[in-house]
């Protein structure tokens, strides 16, 4: 099996007056031809040593964009933010400090200009100028209403546009662990950000996350209150008339479990699931209220979610906003499909390893669930099983980052270029796909 040769990206980073910048975070994030966006995924990551000088190895062949900044990295995402305890007062001085940019020059990822390396090559002279703005501090006050609050700390931190989308659960925010509830952030340039609180006492972790708009001025006397835990009962039901499939899974039912998967951005602490009872029933406890799609694990081969109900109200999709004392019942249908999609190139000969993206027509929060993604095989087939029935469309594409496949403005960008199809209860659908090439065209 032969070895593949990994690429290497160096270069030096200088700021304004041409001065080389120590210590600068510098990252190789994957450029996507078809929508002309930087990713959002790291997938190398170096410091600029003395010199100014980075080298971002172990690289694959294709196309990338450079970033460097000064923010932290955490579980993927970029510019992370962190608070310390706050000044004696603002500065009244404007600050300036350094912003992230892209190559070569660029704040504006839509500027950002790509660079191709091949295989066992090395890109040299990506040189990038550091640009410093004129950048702001975010200061407040975490709002605590526990009955011990001399065990607990806190973290807090700005996180990047667009954080929104990750649906991300960490375990701890990282930074620093502050004693105290006030708390300032330095560096924050001016637009909407997200900012998020952490609170942990003892084992336990709760958390609060916010919109904030920063202006042409500091920010001061943030107030974000840590919320109480939260119980949350419900119950699995089975929708058939088919009293065989009926018993078979109220058999099934007490070996499955329900997670609650962050549906609103990023969340602090453990996923929070539940055991299935023999009767159907489970109960989620000590549960931060916030938008949790609920995620039923372990179904037997066929079965899908047909409806969720909260308290009494058949809802959208999968997509539920926590409070204390909801009530949801999940109703569980037998007949799940299986979609084949072929995908060939100009000569009409099967594609492996092509992207295909399975797309609900619902493209909003609700219907998250029903994505799926898969690649082809040797034979230039993705065999996407236990499908829900449904409306959607199909894509394919020979290049793509993928955290774009799940992203309805991307798809948005390739309407025209979908196959659309409708999968019935217990059918086989069998597509032939026109792949979108790297630069957004249609191989037919």
């Amino acid at each position: 099996m032969p070895l593949i040769r990994q690429s290497v990206i160096s270069g030096k980073i200088t700021d304004d007056a041409g001065t080389a910048v120590e210590r600068a975070s510098v990252v190789a994030l994957t450029f996507d031809a078809a929508s002309g966006r930087c990713g959002q995924q790291p997938r190398s990551t170096t410091i600029s040593n003395d010199l100014g000088e980075y080298r971002l190895a172990n690289l694959k062949s294709g196309v990338y964009c450079v970033l460097v900044h000064r923010g932290d990295v955490v579980g993927g995402l970029l510019r992370v933010l962190y608070a310390t305890p706050p000044s004696a007062s603002l500065p009244e001085v404007p600050e300036e400090g350094y912003v992230s940019t892209y190559y070569p020059s660029s704040v504006s990822p839509a500027a950002a200009s790509p660079i191709q390396v091949q295989e066992g090559s090395e890109r040299r002279d990506v040189d990038i100028r550091f640009t410093k703005a004129r950048v702001f501090r975010v200061r407040g006050q975490i709002i605590d209403s526990s009955s011990d609050r001399s065990q607990s700390s806190y973290k807090v931190a700005i996180l990047p546009p667009g954080t929104q989308r990750g649906m991300l659960s960490m375990g701890d925010l990282g930074g620093q662990r502050l004693q105290d509830s006030r708390f300032e952030i330095l560096g924050v340039l001016p637009g909407e950000h997200t900012i998020i609180a952490q609170c942990k006492s003892g084992d336990v972790i709760t958390y609060t996350r916010e919109n904030i708009y920063v202006g042409g001025d500091h920010v001061a006397d943030i107030q974000l209150s840590i919320p109480q835990h939260v119980t949350v009962a419900g119950a699995i039901r089975v929708h058939s008339k088919d009293l065989i499939a009926q018993s078979e899974m109220k058999k099934s039912v007490s070996g499955m479990s329900v997670a609650l998967i962050p549906a609103a951005g990023v969340a602090i602490g453990l996923i929070p699931e539940a055991v299935v009872q023999a009767d159907g029933s489970f109960i989620f406890r000590n549960v931060v209220p916030d938008r949790f799609r609920i995620a039923p694990s372990k179904l037997p081969a066929g079965w899908y979610v047909k409806t969720v109900i909260a308290d009494g109200q058949e809802l959208p999709g999968p997509v539920i906003s926590v409070v204390g004392g909801r009530r949801i019942e999940i109703n569980l249908a037998k007949g799940t499909a299986e979609v084949i999609a072929s995908v060939v190139d100009e000569q009409g000969k099967a594609v492996v390893g092509a992207v295909v993206a399975l797309v609900p027509d619902d493209v909003g929060e609700a219907r998250v669930d029903l994505f799926r993604i898969e690649v082809t095989d040797k034979d230039g087939r993705a065999h996407i099983r236990d499908v829900a029935p449904a409306r959607y469309r199909l894509f394919s594409w020979d290049e793509i980052d993928r955290t774009y496949a799940m992203e309805p403005e991307f798809h948005r960008l390739f309407e025209d270029k979908a196959n659309r199809i409708i999968v019935e209860e217990n059918e086989q659908e069998a597509v032939q796909l026109r792949m979108i090439s790297a630069d957004g065209t249609v191989r037919p």
